[in-house]
């Protein structure tokens, strides 16, 4: 459902995406929507971090290096 989301927002834009919309393109029913979210924002939030975790653990992994090579990001 938040790839579907995502998908969506991309295409055609966060504030034109509706629930409705995002329901029928992933195949589910729309109280299902509200089992797991209350709102679109909620779903939005909801991909954004988990691609920031994901960011995080592939960092991680990667090397020793990465609290060297992350301190420029956090600081701008």
């Amino acid at each position: 459902m938040q790839q579907t989301a995502l998908h969506l927002f991309q295409k055609q834009g966060y504030e034109q995406t509706t629930i409705l919309q995002i329901t029928n393109e992933a195949g589910i029913a729309k109280g299902t929507f509200f089992n797991y979210f209350r709102t679109k924002e909620e779903v939005l939030q909801s991909v954004f971090f988990s691609r920031i975790e994901s960011i995080c653990q592939k960092t991680m992994n990667s090397n020793n290096d990465w609290p060297k090579k992350s301190i420029p990001y956090l600081m701008s």
